[in-house]
């Protein structure tokens, strides 16, 4: 079976369970609205504190929402017990790979599309001009940043208090990628356009690029180390 076959077959076995189930996006949802309303009450009320605490705000949210949506990515395989019988399937590990990093991603874009109008909304911030460029930043941010906990969470698939660890590795590694990702956001909370966040961009791209470079190989040898090298 081609690469694009088994992705094919990946792909719809897993959307289509979310879409029956919608337990990580239930979850993760209601992560984020505890977290918007915990904003809401947080008592910014002056305009200029407001601006320069809703970036930072905004991606300690998407930092903690991430863990709740890496947390469960092998949920299912671990309770099943199927982790083992879908390794046996020769070549699956490309496909696996690209496959939890394409939903993990898609699950936090979804969220981050409503959670980033309403944060600004939460700040005071104006929605029209900043929306659309801000969304663009999150996602570089985020795609990268759903690498990283993609490949963690597949080291951590067999490990005991895995949610506890999670966050505890995840974070410490994407320290620059998130830092990046707030200076962009002040950038355009403070009105400079997307132009003036050229070079912060093009460091979340940079991470991207070494996250995904890196991942795969990481991925499978955390994932299955004996069968990895036989499977690429």
């Amino acid at each position: 079976m081609s690469f694009w076959r088994q992705l094919g077959v990946l792909l719809r076995r897993d959307v289509r369970i979310e879409l029956r189930t919608r337990e990580v996006l239930v979850t993760a949802g209601l992560f984020a609205l505890v977290l918007v309303t915990l904003f809401v009450f947080s008592g910014f009320d002056e305009r200029v504190i407001a601006h320069r605490a809703a970036p930072g705000v905004l991606w300690v949210a998407i930092a903690f929402l991430g863990t709740v949506v890496f947390g469960r990515t092998f949920q299912r395989e671990r309770e099943a017990q199927a982790i083992d019988a879908l390794l046996l399937v020769p070549g699956i590990m490309d496909a696996l790979f690209v496959t939890r990093l394409l939903l993990n991603f898609a699950l936090l874009a979804l969220i981050e599309t409503v959670m980033v109008p309403v944060v600004l909304a939460t700040f005071s911030i104006p929605i029209a001009p900043t929306v659309v460029p801000l969304l663009v930043v999150v996602y570089l941010g985020t795609f990268g940043f759903a690498v990283m906990g993609t490949v963690l969470s597949a080291s951590l698939a067999t490990v005991h208090l895995r949610e506890v660890l999670l966050p505890i590795v995840l974070f410490p590694l994407t320290i620059p990628l998130l830092v990046a990702g707030v200076r962009a956001t002040a950038a355009l909370v403070a009105g400079e356009g997307l132009a003036a966040t050229r070079d912060w961009l093009l460091l979340i791209a940079t991470f991207n690029v070494a996250f995904l470079a890196l991942g795969r190989w990481l991925f499978g040898e955390a994932l299955d180390p004996d069968r990895s090298g036989r499977s690429t």
